[in-house]
């Protein structure tokens, strides 16, 4: 869901139904700390927008493995994710949200990391339900099951 570049916190979401169709995606910029804190952020986003919707059967897909352990096993975060993992308790048990939290990989998060990109380069938040024909070509690769290709540096 959230996504941090390199020196600027952004935040990136795709709510969907099975087989890639787009309920609903974000892209925002944030005044975030860091990486845990802007993918906090996001799913403080993502659970008010699911009441909104009514939605409460939830599958949480996040690639901060170490997040998905603090939420999952209700562990004490550090104390600039407090209040974020307050208001995320209070929704869960306030509203009847039933929260499945899953690690993906980063890149199984092509959609959010598409999003987050836009949201670095906007100045305000964007919400909306017909994906760009950018964003559409990222959801149509997902479902097309390709290998993803990452490229980067290889030190010898």
């Amino acid at each position: 869901m959230g996504v941090i570049e390199d020196t600027v916190p952004v935040l990136g979401g795709f709510s969907e139904i099975k087989f890639g169709e787009c309920l609903q995606f974000f892209q925002s910029p944030t005044d975030a700390l860091n990486a845990l804190q802007a993918e906090a952020l996001v799913v403080v986003w993502a659970l008010q927008n699911a009441v909104v919707m009514g939605w409460n059967l939830l599958i949480v897909e996040l690639d901060s493995s170490w997040l998905v352990q603090l939420l999952k096993d209700n562990i004490s975060p550090s104390w600039f994710l407090l209040p974020t993992f307050k208001k995320i308790s209070h929704m869960k048990m306030t509203q009847n949200l039933q929260i499945n939290w899953n690690h993906i990989f980063r890149e199984g998060n092509r959609c959010a990391n598409w999003l987050a990109n836009q949201g670095a380069l906007s100045m305000l938040p964007k919400v909306n339900t017909t994906p760009p024909l950018e964003l559409d070509l990222v959801i149509n690769a997902d479902l097309s099951d390709l290998p993803y290709n990452r490229w980067g540096v290889s030190i010898s």
